[in-house]
Parts: structure tokens; sequence; C-alpha cells
């Protein structure tokens, strides 16, 4: 079991009119003890994945666990 999972993580944003996709679909699995790292060009949504991960922002869809249990953003007693 992952001890930290992400699945198809998606972040939009309102601009202005506009809905701007900042993190489509990224996917990560964490077993205990590995070690990662981020990497892609300014803009590319490492920031947000990392801050989604972090349970500091709510995805707008996808499914974050930690140890097999699923982030629920509406219940912050789980954190």
């Amino acid at each position: 079991m992952a001890v930290l999972e992400a699945c198809d993580v998606t972040k939009m944003f309102r601009e202005g009119s506009e809905t701007v996709a900042v993190l489509k679909g990224a996917s990560l699995a964490l077993e205990r003890g590995e070690i990662v790292a981020l990497e892609g060009p300014s803009g590319s949504g490492k920031t947000t994945f990392l801050t989604i991960l972090g349970c500091m922002l709510t995805p707008t869809s996808g499914r974050v666990a930690i140890a097999g249990r699923t982030v629920d953003p509406a219940r912050p007693d789980l954190l």
C-alpha cells in the first residue's frame, strides 16, 4: 500500500471569465522510504501539485490518499 497516493488529480482556477487548468491528471504513488523529486518547466503545476498533496489545497477532481485513507477536504478533523 502506498503511503501517499494521488490519482488523476486536476486543478482548475478561474481567471476573469476563463477557467485555467493548471494541473491535469497528475498521479503519483509513494511507498515508505521512497525519495522523489518533481521537475518541470515554470508554470507546469509542480507547486500546485505539492500543495494538494500537502492537503493545503483542494483538487478540482481526482483523489489523494494518505496511508490508504482518502483525504476529504470537507473533514479537516481527519487530517
